[in-house]
């Protein structure tokens, strides 16, 4: 015969797997909510490396000559428009700057042989990488054109 009104062990089961459930999903689910997902911070990270990129590409250094412009003139042009000492200085601080806070900025360009590489900041460890990479055209006065590698990264900083 059935009870109504009693509880049974299969009652006192039910509830006991009820809160042992709820106490062990409770963590899973603060941690899942907490944390942004990987995907939506690889985007920000990769839209932080375009800006940088695109502000590179249209701020001058000089009047008319933007930063990645001059940096090439370093590797083309024998006597460039603009002084490595006062670009390095220039771009030191505009990629302090303009980079994410925690992460590392490495602006590399090459043609050919020589190339002309900046880092901040320096002797960090760095783990997961974004890198873009692209080429920008240099005319010489003499009227040929150089194709210049240019390759810009952030790094996350790793503790």
């Amino acid at each position: 015969m059935v009870r109504l009104g009693k509880s049974g062990v299969s009652d006192v089961v039910v509830i006991a797997f009820m809160f042992i459930l709820l106490v062990l999903s409770i963590p899973f689910l603060f941690g899942y909510t907490s944390r942004g997902l990987d995907s939506a911070a690889e985007r920000r990270a990769e839209l932080k490396l375009n800006h940088l990129q695109r502000t590179l590409e249209e701020a001058e250094v000089r009047p008319g000559i933007s930063a990645l412009e001059a940096a090439a003139e370093q590797l083309v042009v024998k006597n460039p428009t603009v002084e490595e000492n006062y670009l390095r200085d220039w771009m030191e601080n505009n990629l302090d700057f303009l980079r994410p806070t925690g992460y590392e900025a490495k602006l590399s360009l090459s043609i050919n042989d020589k190339s002309w590489k900046m880092t901040l900041p320096d002797n960090v460890t760095t783990s997961e990488d974004f890198l873009l990479n692209s080429t920008l055209a240099i005319t010489q006065t003499s009227g040929e054109v150089k194709v210049v590698n240019v390759r810009l990264g952030i790094f996350e900083i790793s503790e």
